[in-house]
């Protein structure tokens, strides 16, 4: 756990604040780190003295002949877990060093715990991430998927649904991010990590969805009050272990066709269905639908469908008269043949539509 790194860190920060020479040894006593360069990678008796003994060893002017390889001052034992794993040596008069050796020898040890602790988390985020992507994949193993859990460790209790977040989070660190989701989503029974560079992968367990859907609402208001801009998409919960992957590509479809901040899968479901269909089926349909309808009244057909026909709500959203919607929809029905305020015309004029802007959003991609 005594890295080299952080034996320059401990040298660094020593030097600097306290204008000493020290010296930072692994657990056979060769040097690691030192204010005096030319000193590393040499083996420090001082230091092999403390591992042998367990204590602490104070060398004076007049002992220095019987340690060659040290210089006079204080060396003291690293211990992590009951256990020396290195010598902190801080060269000067022993008077005058003991005071703060001290509290040198306990920021060393804090920096080392702290570093195992991180390393430990980020293997336990490793494992996670592994199940994850091994229950997303198709025909996965049952007992392949089993024993991962097992080490991660995780229980995968039914129901199972994975929700995908694409956060603008320029000045948040990735692990402040997951934190945050951990306040709101357990972790004993939600898997939480990065899917991809700029996606979050939710996958929640034995909560029901309306459960899920709550808190999916909560971590939304909790990322906007951190100014995080966000989109969240939910795909379907599922019973069964092998049906993880398809609650992901629900999940993915809705990043990709969803318009507000948070998405279910029941939203764009036929927009999802419609997008199977070949890309030129997709342009044969909504061509023969819609002709050559101007952006205009596209939009306007949009914003109608919108707010469920309802033409003073749609000409409010417009900031248009009412009077001008209707005469718009009167000029798409002329258009078009299809009349906006029929049902039996208006679905499919929305498949059209639909189908224009997934062909347009492929040529942008």
């Amino acid at each position: 756990m005594l890295t080299n790194d952080i034996a320059i860190e401990v040298v660094e920060q020593t030097t600097r604040r306290l204008n000493r020479h020290i010296n930072i040894m692994n657990h056979t006593g060769m040097i690691l780190a030192s204010s005096d360069p030319t000193r590393v990678n040499q083996i420090h008796d001082g230091a092999v003295h403390v591992l042998k003994t367990g204590e602490s060893l104070t060398i004076y002017k007049k002992d220095r002949a019987k340690w060659m390889t040290a210089k006079p001052g204080i060396n003291l034992p690293i211990e992590f877990q009951g256990m020396i794993i290195g010598v902190i040596g801080i060269t000067g008069n022993p008077a005058e060093i003991w005071e703060f050796g001290e509290l040198v020898k306990m920021n060393t040890e804090m920096m080392i715990t702290q570093a195992h602790l991180f390393e430990q988390s980020e293997w336990k985020q490793r494992v996670r991430d592994q199940l994850f992507h091994e229950l997303i994949q198709e025909n996965a193993s049952p007992q392949a998927l089993a024993n991962k859990a097992k080490q991660a460790p995780f229980q995968l209790v039914p129901p199972f649904q994975v929700s995908l977040i694409r956060a603008n989070a320029v000045n948040m660190k990735r692990s402040v991010l997951l934190n945050l989701l951990s306040t709101i989503f357990n972790e004993q029974t939600t898997l939480i990590g990065y899917a991809t560079v700029d996606q979050v992968y939710l996958l929640t367990t034995a909560q029901h969805s309306d459960t899920v859907s709550k808190k999916v609402q909560k971590l939304h208001a909790l990322l906007q009050q951190k100014n995080v801009s966000v989109h969240i998409a939910t795909g379907t919960a599922r019973d069964d272990l092998s049906s993880i992957a398809s609650s992901y590509q629900e999940a993915k479809a809705g990043l990709e066709l969803g318009k507000g901040p948070v998405t279910s899968f029941h939203e764009i479901q036929t927009r999802a269905l419609l997008r199977e269909m070949p890309s030129q089926s997709q342009k044969h349909y909504y061509e023969s639908i819609l002709g050559d309808l101007a952006e205009k009244y596209l939009d306007t057909l949009e914003h109608f469908f919108t707010h469920n026909g309802n033409i003073g709500e749609c000409a409010k959203s417009m900031f248009i008269h009412r009077n001008s919607l209707v005469y718009r929809l009167k000029k798409i029905h002329d258009s078009t043949g299809y009349d906006p305020q029929r049902f039996d015309d208006s679905v499919p004029l929305q498949i059209a539509i639909w189908l224009k802007r997934l062909n347009e959003d492929e040529i942008r991609l």
